[in-house]
């Protein structure tokens, strides 16, 4: 018995996962992130509409151009696009519309990321602390969303990470100088760079060798020595990029005429930089505000990592993060439009320095003299129990006004997460970095299980899309296309199918007024107009079922009515062209 028990110590699990790191990161990492795969309907808009271009792509057999129904979508280039067709065409089926197959590509680069986070980390600080950051960059809140959602940000975090730590392990190499422990040349780790740099402007643009350009001219102006560029064989890497690269943009510019790039620049770029687009302004500062929330739960110890930070801001290691963190940090703040996800980037370096000032605690922060430590360290630390405390409360409640009411199991998931965190809240008091670390991936678990299993698929309200997809499947008996009236949003459009109609009131009621047995849902601002219509074809509505809910991304109550045209005459569409 006492053999079984000492096999459970964390020195014991530590010692275990230190020998099979991939083995072990890969597993932690698919249990916080799996959660929300499969349980989580289509909500998010950009999700949505990233995975319908990918439907019709397959659906038309056009791997080029990028279509949302007839509309163009000129916003991001096609790497993630191409991920999602081979996802789906090997593990599900077009007609299906199964959006898990379209978010594995984002929970394979979350994975993928987590990994090389160890890979370049052990260069920079050791495998223990490696795997520590490993560790927490699996945990954040912001990685858990992104790889549940078929869009580009996780896979650009692969991407990026990939990029930044090759990078740093070549620094390294030219501060010790020597060459790369892996592979003994320098030359190898440059083409894996310009590799991975070329699919991550595949996948997102300019944001990776934004990245990368802000850390290579802060380290050169920090260092002020240019010369360790040329170990990054940048004539060759160019050539590498084209070839990545090349292929897809002639082709797009020929069946676009260079509308992509066009539109790309002036409708997303720029709309970004100008003014925070589509309601996502704020102000400079707000990341940083945010950032209890943003790196939860290894915000937990973000007093420790600030001090390490300062104090060994001239070692190479950490000076390469803080190139890697800061000026891109800054960077984003300016930028008039924020979302969460612009700083995911950044997470794999903040991750480090939180598991380097971990490992600090017992030697510094546990010293007599001190306090000054010590006040930052509690100080941060008890605005994380502040936020975690939220988060729990979050969990418990937010099914009774979303939802269908309370839920004992809930609750009670909710209780035993916050527990969970005066734990690891507690633990810092020691001093032992292996405790609170293994008691954060604990609550990052409960957290990811107990909302994205639990809280999120309660809150039905915001399910409209899915809802009213469900009572469409239920009355429609062939296979007619669909007419929606004033609610557009895009998961419904991918749950219907393409040839989903979307319009006005009238047009609706032109559309199942002329084709039998089809059905409208009509929003509630659109009625009048859909029934007069229908009125002036000599046709009448049935309604046959109702559903509400909330457009969250609007913030509004939504109404819609599934309706099935009852004519008393018969039309053609010639007869309706004439009227």
């Amino acid at each position: 018995m006492s053999n079984a028990t000492a096999t459970l110590q964390p020195r014991h699990i530590w010692t275990f996962m230190l020998a099979r790191p991939y083995l072990c990161l890969a597993i932690v990492a698919l249990l916080l992130f799996l959660p929300g795969l499969f349980s989580l309907p289509p909500i998010d808009r950009d999700e949505s509409r990233f995975a319908q271009a990918t439907a019709q792509m397959l659906e038309t057999g056009n791997y080029i151009e990028i279509k949302f129904l007839d509309e163009p979508r000129h916003k991001k280039p096609i790497g993630i696009h191409w991920l999602q067709a081979l996802s789906v065409s090997a593990l599900s089926a077009v007609e299906d519309r199964q959006i898990w197959a379209y978010r594995l590509p984002s929970l394979l680069g979350a994975l993928i990321a987590v990994w090389l986070t160890f890979w370049g980390g052990r260069r920079l600080f050791g495998d223990e602390t490696a795997l520590l950051g490993a560790l927490w960059l699996a945990a954040s809140i912001i990685i858990a969303a992104e790889s549940n959602l078929a869009t580009t940000d996780a896979v650009l975090l692969a991407c990026v990470t990939a990029i930044q730590m090759t990078l740093g392990r070549i620094y390294l190499d030219h501060c010790d100088g020597g060459q790369a422990q892996l592979f003994r040349s320098p030359g190898v780790l440059a083409l894996l760079l310009w590799i991975a740099l070329g699919f991550g402007l595949l996948i997102k643009g300019p944001m990776a060798p934004l990245v990368l350009g802000l850390t290579v001219v802060t380290l050169c102006l920090l260092d002020r020595q240019w010369l360790w560029l040329k170990r990054l064989s940048p004539l060759p890497g160019i050539v590498i990029i084209l070839v990545i690269v090349l292929p897809w943009s002639a082709a797009i510019w020929q069946a676009t005429d260079g509308g992509f790039f066009v539109d790309a620049l002036t409708n997303d770029m720029a709309a970004k930089i100008i003014s925070g687009q589509e309601g996502h302004g704020a102000p400079p500062g707000t990341y940083l505000l945010a950032s209890p929330l943003l790196l939860w739960p290894a915000s937990l110890v973000l007093g420790p990592a600030a001090l390490l930070a300062w104090r060994r801001r001239h070692d190479p290691a950490v000076r390469f993060c803080l190139a890697w963190i800061i000026p891109s940090w800054l960077f984003f703040e300016l930028l008039p439009t924020k979302l969460p996800h612009y700083v995911l980037p950044l997470l794999p370096p903040i991750m480090l320095l939180c598991a380097a000032g971990l490992k600090q605690i017992s030697a510094d922060l546990m010293a007599p003299e001190g306090a000054y430590d010590r006040a930052i360290m509690w100080g941060m630390a008890t605005l994380w129990l502040a936020v975690t405390g939220g988060l729990a409360i979050g969990i418990g409640v937010l099914p009774i006004f979303y939802g269908d009411g309370l839920s004992g199991l809930l609750v009670a998931c909710a209780v035993i997460f916050f527990a969970a965190a005066v734990t690891a809240f507690l633990a810092l008091a020691q001093g032992n970095w292996l405790k609170i670390t293994l008691a954060g991936m604990v609550v990052a678990a409960l957290f990811n299980w107990s909302l994205l299993q639990g809280t999120l698929p309660l809150m039905t309200q915001f399910q409209i899309s899915t809802a009213a997809a469900e009572a469409i499947a239920r009355h429609h008996k062939n296979d007619t296309p669909v007419a929606v009236a004033g609610y557009s949003e895009p998961s419904l459009v991918f749950l219907l199918g393409t040839d989903t109609k979307l319009g006005t009131g009238q047009v609706a009621a032109d559309h199942i007024a002329t084709t039998p047995g089809s059905l409208a849902l009509v929003e509630s601002a659109q009625e009048d107009a859909f029934l007069s219509r229908l009125a002036q074809l000599n046709a009448t509505g049935q309604a046959i079922e109702t559903v509400v809910g909330i457009n969250y991304s609007r913030g509004q109550n939504v109404t819609l009515t599934l309706y099935r045209a009852t004519p008393q005459d018969a039309l053609n569409p010639e007869s309706l062209l004439r009227q």
